[in-house]
């Protein structure tokens, strides 16, 4: 199941651009679909967190061309008990 997952998601982003294969890494990682040896592991957490975002970014203003995007952020800072990493 999470093998057709992660490949639904890999096409959809594709599809968007294939600029965008970079960011697959990141975005898993983020997701927490990592399966076997993780790429980013031995990164530093800063360049990875950096990465990531950019990743996101790219992914978002690439799809913004296609049609208008409303991001919304929501403060999770109160209701998570301990920080979660990049």
């Amino acid at each position: 199941m999470r093998l057709c997952a992660k490949m639904q998601g890999l096409g959809k982003l594709l599809e968007l651009d294939r600029v965008l294969e970079d960011t697959v890494p990141y975005l898993y990682a983020l997701l927490g679909i990592v399966e076997g040896v993780d790429p980013l592991a031995q990164m530093d957490a800063q360049i990875r967190k950096r990465r990531t975002l950019d990743a996101i970014k790219r992914i978002l203003l690439r799809e913004s061309l296609n049609q208008p995007l409303m991001v919304v952020f929501e403060d999770l800072h109160g209701s998570m008990a301990r920080p979660r990493r990049f």
